[in-house]
């Protein structure tokens, strides 16, 4: 039986660049190994305000998509962080 990889996905969304993180905890050292990563220029997103939220969506599919592109896998839930 084949064995599926678990993935922890965390997605940052700051003021000026909102970035994804696909991680796999390693077997032998416990410690979380990055798998892909993405990063992209924020829009929809003012001084912690969503000003528009098509923008920031988009943005952070972008992201996501880029981080789902290395890892060579897809993400179906993820944890998000927001910093401004």
């Amino acid at each position: 039986m084949k064995i599926r990889n678990h993935y922890t996905t965390c997605v940052e969304i700051g003021s000026s660049k909102t970035c994804a993180f696909i991680a796999e905890k390693d077997p032998e050292t416990g410690n979380p190994k990055i798998k892909g990563y993405g990063a992209v220029e924020t829009k929809g997103l003012k001084k912690g305000v969503v000003v528009n939220i098509e923008e920031l969506s988009h943005t952070i599919s972008q992201a996501v998509n880029a981080a789902e592109t290395m890892a060579d896998t897809s993400v179906s839930s993820c944890y998000c962080l927001l910093y401004t």
